[in-house]
């Protein structure tokens, strides 16, 4: 039924890297209490006005939202891809950590906080993490600003009906440093937890 990715997602991370897609490609949200559901799970939408959503595919969905200071959005992402069989929880870990890790002679990015953690959660492996890094290469930089900071949050899931395959959740924030949100993480956590997993057939 799905197509996945033969490798592992890999999120460097796409969602604050690239800037906001055109709205018309987006539907708006009406109601942030109604459930978005896919053949695999279901989630609910951040949960405040202004979001839209894309359902690229059935095991991806992409969220956006524009911000109301210069140089300020939001994104978000769902996304499922299959997982390689990792003998312990170290190796799992490893292999994300990894494929997050960017180019560190990259003069674009300068990390501020790097911060990531795998544990086993009910049987099923899950890594989490949250990065807050500068941009100095953004195409929406604001004039007279050098850098905009972004900040992601998200977790790798291992889908509990079917191991074999990972469901990453994420929100991300980008803002001069002076505009990013407070409550920010507080909604990327209930974003995250909002997630629901149903059994499917690949």
């Amino acid at each position: 039924m799905f197509k996945f990715r033969r490798i592992f997602l890999a999120l460097s991370f796409l969602l604050a890297s690239s800037e906001l897609a055109s709205g018309k490609d987006y539907t708006e949200i009406a109601d942030s209490g109604d459930r978005i559901e896919t053949p695999a799970y279901s989630i609910l939408p951040p949960r405040e006005a202004g979001w839209m959503y894309l359902l690229e595919n059935p095991i991806k969905i992409h969220f956006g939202k524009a911000g109301s200071k210069i140089g300020q959005s939001f994104t978000g992402l769902v996304s499922m891809s299959r997982m390689p069989a990792f003998e312990t929880e170290e190796e799992f870990f490893d292999a994300l950590s990894k494929q997050r890790a960017r180019d560190g002679n990259d003069p674009r990015f300068k990390d501020l906080v790097n911060d990531e953690k795998s544990a086993l959660v009910d049987g099923f492996l899950r890594f989490s993490f949250y990065k807050k890094y500068q941009d100095y290469g953004a195409n929406n930089l604001p004039g007279g600003s050098a850098y905009l900071v972004i900040e992601d949050y998200g977790v790798s899931f291992q889908h509990p009906y079917n191991p074999g395959v990972a469901v990453t959740v994420a929100l991300s924030q980008r803002a001069k440093p002076e505009d990013l949100r407070d409550d920010f993480e507080a909604l990327a956590k209930e974003f995250i937890s909002s997630i629901e997993f149903r059994d499917f057939i690949e």
